[in-house]
């Protein structure tokens, strides 16, 4: 009597295991369709949110303008037609907060992100690197 319920709590826990897997698998690499899916606040990117922070668990189609790196830090690389670097995606983390970071290398710009994907600041890189504040109008 022991045996067998010792044998049923064993592939109950292990059912347990493998259904928690699979669903924190699915819920990582399909996570940019569940962000485009799901509401939310004007202004916030879910999308690039999910790409960014999800790279090495999605599905990343060959796009010869496009690299994706996921060591370390997570980054999309955009090239132009020329093979030149053009800018690049990635995530941030300042003062123990997370935030994403844009270069658009060829219009020498930088743009930070917060945790929302809410613009923060930005940057003109042409000559030294001066903050532009883009919230006046």
């Amino acid at each position: 009597m022991k045996k067998q319920f010792c044998l049923r709590s064993i592939m109950i826990n292990i059912l347990l295991v493998g259904l928690i897997g699979y669903g924190y698998y699915n819920l990582k690499s399909n996570s940019v369709y569940y962000a485009k899916k799901t509401p939310h606040k004007e202004g916030t990117e879910p999308v690039l949110m999910m790409l960014v922070d999800n790279l090495a668990w999605i599905y990343k189609p060959e796009i010869k303008e496009i690299k994706y790196e996921g060591e370390g830090k997570s980054t999309i690389k955009i090239y132009s037609d020329k093979k030149n670097q053009a800018g690049f995606l990635t995530t941030a983390n300042k003062n123990g907060k997370k935030g994403y970071l844009f270069d658009n290398i060829k219009a020498r710009t930088i743009v930070e992100f917060d945790s929302g994907f809410n613009a923060i600041k930005m940057y003109n890189t042409s000559e030294s690197i001066q903050e532009i504040d883009f919230t006046k109008k």
